[in-house]
């Protein structure tokens, strides 16, 4: 899930997705925030954002079940989560195949991973990005974020990905957006 601007919402949707699958649909679903340094995606589901996500993308050998039971959070018997607060400031790259890593032992796990991935993604979140079975994009009616949409739809599918971005219209029919006929006129 990302927004295609910041502040659009794109943490909520992916928080309200990752509880209803765990909660509803009764699916074990792991929340991922891929946003190390800002991300809320822990704290809008009420657990604590951890010291585990960091050590996962620096050295991704690391990774296995053990590892992911010690630094995910539990929310509720089928919904955990991965986040990180790390420093404002600090550079956190991560080792090449980190992403691929941690998935790969999150899917032996979960039926449903939620990756809430900031916008123009890098690093982490461009890889998840990539990776992702089905892109979610989170804009608002405004002239801003129907570019950045059409900007974002436009980046080449990964690997897995057999469908187009799912788009998500946030705070349609607001006082000043734009009509939601002529943002769907304009996204075609």
């Amino acid at each position: 899930v990302t927004g295609a601007r910041g502040g659009v919402g794109a943490t909520t949707i992916a928080a309200a997705l990752a509880w209803h699958l765990a909660n509803e649909t009764q699916r074990h679903c792991m929340a991922l925030d891929a946003d190390l340094q800002r991300g809320t995606l822990a704290l809008l589901l009420g657990a604590e954002a951890g010291s585990g996500l960091r050590p996962a993308i620096e050295t991704p050998a690391r990774v296995d079940d053990l590892f992911l039971d010690r630094a995910a959070h539990v929310c509720s018997e089928r919904l955990h989560v991965l986040a990180a607060e790390e420093p404002l400031g600090q550079e956190l790259p991560a080792a090449a195949g980190a992403a691929a890593r941690l998935l790969a032992v999150m899917r032996r796990r979960y039926n449903f991973v939620v990756a809430d991935t900031p916008c123009w993604p890098g690093g982490l979140a461009r890889d998840l990005f990539e990776m992702a079975q089905q892109r979610v994009l989170v804009m608002e009616p405004s002239l801003a974020g129907l570019r950045d949409a059409l900007r974002l739809m436009q980046l080449p599918a990964g690997p897995g990905q057999a469908h187009r971005p799912l788009l998500v219209l946030n705070r349609a029919n607001r006082p000043g957006g734009l009509p939601t006929a002529r943002v769907t006129e304009v996204l075609k």
